[in-house]
C-alpha cells in the first residue's frame, strides 16, 4: 500500500538507516496522517473504514471521534478537533489489543484506560 506523507517517509527510511546498520528492524507504525481545514484538526491513523464503526463524541459540535473495530481490535479512527483521544487512538492501533465494544461504545470510558489492560 502506497502511503504518501513526510511522517511516513521520514520513519520508513529510519528503519531502513537501522537495518543497514545491522540492527535488525520491522516497520510496523500504523498510517497516520492530519491535516487542518481552518477552524477544524482532522487526523486519521491506521484503516478507517476497515470495520464497525463507533463515533464518539458530538458530530453537531464539530468535535468527535470515530473508531473502526474488527473482531475486537481497533484497526483505524479518525479524529476532528480531539488530539487528545488521537494520542491514545495512534497506541491503541499500534498495540493491536482486543477491547471490548462496549467500553468503546461507553463516552464515560476513557480510551487511555485500555491501553491499560
Amino acid at each position: 500500500m502506497r502511503l504518501e506523507n513526510w511522517a511516513n517517509a521520514q520513519n520508513q527510511a529510519i528503519a531502513t538507516a537501522k537495518n543497514m546498520a545491522g540492527e535488525a528492524t520491522i516497520y510496523e507504525a500504523p498510517p497516520w496522517f492530519w491535516s487542518d481545514q481552518y477552524d477544524v484538526n482532522i487526523q486519521i491513523v491506521g484503516h478507517p473504514g476497515g470495520g464497525d464503526e463507533i463515533v464518539r463524541g458530538d458530530v453537531a459540535s464539530g468535535r468527535f471521534t470515530t473508531l473502526s473495530i474488527r473482531d475486537g481490535e481497533v484497526v483505524g479512527g479518525i479524529a476532528v478537533n480531539s488530539a487528545r483521544d488521537m494520542a491514545v487512538l495512534r497506541r491503541l492501533v499500534a498495540s493491536r489489543k482486543a477491547i471490548r465494544r462496549s467500553d468503546l461504545e461507553n463516552p464515560e470510558f476513557e480510551l487511555k484506560r485500555s491501553l491499560a489492560s
